[in-house]
């Protein structure tokens, strides 16, 4: 099943946004110096804008994927030293401590 042109053109906006703001956000008639400056400045604040938008969503996420990944890797490790303290409390046989059993 193919997906519709309107969400394959969409998806292609949203991967070169920076490229899409700052070729269609230039107005080719323009004559005079002041105005052509003004306008660039308006395009380096919008595409810096966009910049710390996208650096604030992918912070989110990047934080959210963090917690888990060390939630999952503390109850690793507990679980770790859990049984190793079970492991040791079982071997209090009259057996060696040794490490190397014969």
């Amino acid at each position: 099943m193919r997906p519709d042109n309107k969400t394959v053109m969409d998806l292609q906006a949203e991967q070169y946004i920076f490229n899409w703001k700052l070729f269609t956000g230039w107005d080719y008639s323009i004559g005079n110096t002041e105005t052509a400056s003004n306008a660039a400045m308006a395009t380096v604040i919008k595409l810096r804008e966009s910049i710390n938008e996208c650096q604030t969503q992918q912070s989110k996420k990047i934080r959210v994927d963090q917690i888990g990944i060390r939630v999952l890797t503390n109850f690793v490790i507990v679980m770790m030293i859990a049984f190793s303290i079970y492991c040791k409390s079982k071997d209090t046989s009259g057996m060696s401590r040794s490490i190397y059993r014969t």
